[in-house]
């Protein structure tokens, strides 16, 4: 069971690192104002960091209580 999960996150790791990398260099070539996309894409970042690290620190606390 481990081993399976252990799998499939490695396999999303990837696909999502893959997925973020691609937006955000191909920021640059949307429509409109280059600067304006890229600190669109900046700001975007702000919840998402902050919403991983509570996700986090729930799933950590989670596992370690098992």
């Amino acid at each position: 069971m481990c081993t399976i999960f252990a799998t499939l996150f490695m396999i999303c790791r990837v696909v999502i690192t893959l997925v973020y990398y691609g937006l955000s260099l191909s920021a640059g070539e949307l429509a409109g104002n280059r600067y304006i996309n890229n600190f669109l894409s900046g700001v975007v970042e702000i919840p998402a960091y902050t919403i991983s690290f509570f996700i986090l620190g729930r799933l950590v606390s989670l596992s370690i209580a098992d």
